[in-house]
């Protein structure tokens, strides 16, 4: 029974004696796995010093260490015995780029609503989007909501995106001014925008109520401007929202 005890005390001691000074057991490479055009910024986030036991490499102080740089959303920190550890990011990808507050730069804006990165120009591809407070989650979430749902044929039309302090996003699609209004409703509001903006004729559509849009003729503060296959009339409320002809443009609900 005493030898029965003494094993019981020594193998987990010798165990534990081996993962912390076994020459084979330390840390001699770090595997790093990310895009290749991060691969510098997940080094720069997990510098680690070889040679010490991998068994005392803290792997959460590492992951935590990783997130801390906005540009990864996800990262796992693993051993790979005898003496590896493997440490895997993945970088955020842009849906759009924000440009508000001061100066001439830009922030990459991911799916999940988080200015992650300042850059100087937007990648290919990138809308870019003036919006009145950058700061604000809850307006780049907005923004997020819009380009992620809207069609890409038509996203890669959209100029002059813009998102003022209330949250209320306008855009020109395909020179069709389009008022989306709040965040709420993001696939209707598509699917409305979709259906309305290669109408003949219309020149502003608000679905900031998508059940009831509202078409016009006319951009607000423009001049009614005839269109292939229409005639503007005469002068008249320039941009209103119209449940029905009047002068100068034509508005029209549907829903």
């Amino acid at each position: 029974m005493l030898l029965g005890l003494v094993v019981l005390v020594l193998v987990p001691a010798i165990g534990a004696a081996v993962l912390w000074y076994a020459p084979f057991l330390r840390l001699e490479q770090v595997e790093y796995r990310t895009a290749p055009d991060r691969m510098a910024a997940l080094r720069k986030a997990a510098p680690l010093d070889k040679g010490r036991p991998l068994v005392e490499v803290d792997t959460d102080a590492v992951h935590d260490a990783v997130l801390r740089d906005p540009v990864f959303t996800s990262a796992s920190v693993d051993r790979s015995w005898p003496s590896t550890l493997v440490v895997e990011a993945t970088p955020r990808t842009p849906v759009v780029a924000v440009e508000g507050g001061e100066g001439a730069s830009l922030r990459l804006v991911a799916a999940d609503g988080v200015a992650y990165e300042t850059v100087s120009s937007p990648p290919r591809g990138i809308p870019r989007a003036r919006v009145d407070a950058p700061e604000d989650p809850a307006a780049l979430r907005g923004l997020v909501s819009f380009v992620t749902r809207l069609d890409a044929d038509l996203l890669s039309e959209a100029r002059d995106l813009h998102v003022d302090t209330r949250g209320r996003i306008t855009a020109t699609i395909g020179g069709v001014e389009v008022v989306w209004g709040s965040a709420e409703d993001p696939a209707l509001k598509a699917a409305v925008v979709r259906n309305l903006v290669s109408r003949a004729g219309v020149a502003r559509i608000d679905v900031s109520v998508p059940m009831e849009p509202v078409t016009s003729h006319e951009r607000r503060g423009e001049a009614a401007t005839p269109s292939p296959g229409s005639t503007a009339s005469g002068p008249g409320p320039s941009g209103s929202p119209t449940a029905g002809p009047s002068a100068g443009g034509t508005g029209e609900r549907s829903g």
